[in-house]
Order: C-alpha cells, then sequence, then structure tokens
C-alpha cells in the first residue's frame, strides 16, 4: 500500500490593499502598467504576511461589482470577501512555487497574465455566489 505524502504548509496572515487606480501612490510604487486592463493584482510575502493589493478599477471586477451595487447593494460585501478570497488563494499558490521555481524569470513573465484570468473567474465566481445567496435569502424570507 502506497501512502501519501504529507507535506505541512504554513498559511500566512492576508493583507490586502486596494488599490483605487492610477492616481494611487501605491499604483506607481508596485511599477504597476498604465493599462488597467493589464493589471489585476500583486502580492508579496514577507515573513508570515500575504499582502495582496488587488485594482479596484481591473474592468471584469469594477463593471460586475457596480452591477451588482446597482441591483442591490446588500450583496457587495458577499462579493467582495468572495473575490478577495480567491485572489488570496492564487496569491499563495503563486508565491509557493515561486519559493520552489529555479526559473523566477519565466515566471515573473507569464504570472501578471495569469494573475489578470484568474482575476476574470474569480469576479464571475463571486458574482455568481452573491447572486445565490441572494436568491436564498428571498425564499427563506418568503418561507417565514
Amino acid at each position: 500500500m502506497i501512502k501519501p505524502s504529507i507535506n505541512r504548509v504554513s498559511v500566512p496572515q492576508l493583507n490586502f490593499v486596494p488599490v483605487e487606480g492610477q492616481e494611487d501612490a501605491t499604483w506607481s510604487r508596485l511599477q504597476w502598467p498604465e493599462d488597467p486592463n493589464k493589471i489585476a493584482s500583486s502580492s508579496v510575502l514577507q515573513g508570515d504576511v500575504l499582502t495582496i493589493y488587488y485594482s479596484k478599477i481591473f474592468p471584469p471586477y469594477y463593471d460586475r461589482q457596480n452591477r451588482l451595487l446597482a441591483e442591490n447593494p446588500s450583496i457587495a460585501d458577499t462579493f467582495n470577501s468572495q473575490y478577495k478570497t480567491s485572489l488570496a488563494v492564487h496569491s499563495f499558490l503563486l508565491e509557493h512555487e515561486k519559493a520552489n521555481s529555479s526559473d523566477l524569470d519565466d515566471l515573473e513573465k507569464t504570472e501578471r497574465e495569469e494573475r489578470c484570468r484568474v482575476a476574470i473567474i474569480a469576479s464571475m465566481n463571486a458574482e455568481r455566489i452573491s447572486k445565490t445567496r441572494l436568491v436564498m435569502a428571498d425564499i427563506e424570507t418568503t418561507e417565514n
């Protein structure tokens, strides 16, 4: 019988930093590109803290959040929470990959594009979960 190996991974504390737009000093400090379509997030692992910087104007995030706010402002918190959770998981996986990679140059080339793809998926998923929770809350209200 093959015994599965157990790799213990310590999960860092998470620190989310929203970046409001190109005028935000953090945008320049992180050397993000001018085009908001080209950057969704970045992260820095220092000690046991993973800081995740995320663009509040990344179009798929921004558009879905604004649409949800217009439909029902009460689900905006759920949307943002789900979105940030997805970014955190992805950032953690990327940091783990960086720590175990011998070719950091190649990894850095694709990281920004991958972060944008994952952020699109994260915003779609966060929207779906937010709307599902809203429907479930409506059903519970109707039944009572």
